[in-house]
């Protein structure tokens, strides 16, 4: 689950569609009990928010050890503010969706309109070249 999150994560452009795709077949995986749909939302929005925490951590120091789905998506990115304002703001966005998640919210209408959202933010990053 992890490994196939964080490709659709850092593809360029991320297809937000395709992110949300995916998510509401790692629900249907996990089986057709609400609990388990939720407790398999929760690990989506942990590993989703670990990507983004290794993202930032790659951009801020080069010699950080990250996987290569994160590896490459942070190379094709520069380390200025307005970059990490956006993940920053990516990460936000995950915050309001474990809120929903615990209020008991549909799990998947709350996991495709963080995908849509998630692809709204990053979408200045992709017309963005890394300095240098």
């Amino acid at each position: 689950m992890q490994g196939e999150l964080f490709r659709l994560l850092s593809a360029r452009p991320m297809n937000s569609r395709n992110l949300a795709a995916a998510m509401i077949d790692m629900l249907g995986r996990a089986g057709s009990e609400a609990s388990a749909q939720r407790a398999a939302a929760r690990w989506m929005l942990r590993f989703t928010g670990e990507f983004f925490r290794q993202l930032l951590r790659c951009l801020a120091d080069e010699q950080f050890f990250c996987p290569a789905a994160v590896r490459q998506f942070s190379s094709s990115l520069s380390a200025e503010a307005g970059t990490f304002d956006i993940l920053t703001e990516c990460l936000d966005r995950l915050t309001v969706a474990v809120w929903h998640l615990q209020t008991n919210s549909p799990v998947s209408v709350c996991l495709e309109s963080l995908a849509e959202d998630l692809g709204r933010l990053l979408k200045p990053l992709h017309r963005r070249r890394p300095a240098g």
